[in-house]
């Protein structure tokens, strides 16, 4: 058995299941399709999980766009939040082909153990929750106030 094949046996699944334990929280997750899960944690907003055949994908709203916004400024923003994944924990954030919803997003290699597993969800929700903030009150005009 190679190495690969070692950590292929591990799905997504299994490490939500055991975040869910380790949290005490039966609902934190649901099936929305094979392998494709939601992580739903109280009072932030969903993470979308996707399992591939290498990796687990992982994408969270941020906000919606208002409408009619400098797209110029918006991109520029964007993209100095992901140079070299210094303002993103190596995470991305971009829009979504919509052109409307920011979002961010992550890829992990099965490579990784439960520990950096959980780790990472909790990074992302982190960085979810800061951009939330950080466009809102420093580049207000950006998000849709709720």
């Amino acid at each position: 058995m190679n190495y690969l094949e070692v950590y292929l046996k591990i799905s997504a699944e299994q490490y939500l299941k055991r975040l869910s334990s380790d949290l005490k929280y039966d609902a934190l997750y649901s099936l929305m399709a094979p392998k494709t899960f939601k992580i739903q944690l109280p009072d932030f907003e969903p993470i979308d999980v996707y399992e591939t055949d290498l990796s687990i994908q992982l994408m969270a709203k941020v906000g919606e766009l208002i409408d009619h916004i400098d797209q110029e400024k918006c991109f520029a923003y964007l993209l100095n939040a992901n140079y070299l994944g210094q303002g993103t924990g190596q995470q991305l954030i971009g829009l979504h082909p919509n052109q409307k919803t920011i979002l961010l997003s992550h890829h992990i290699y099965f490579d990784i153990d439960y520990i950096d597993f959980k780790e990472r969800i909790e990074q992302l929700f982190n960085y979810v929750d800061f951009f939330k903030k950080h466009l809102q009150t420093k580049i207000p005009s950006f998000l849709i106030e709720r």
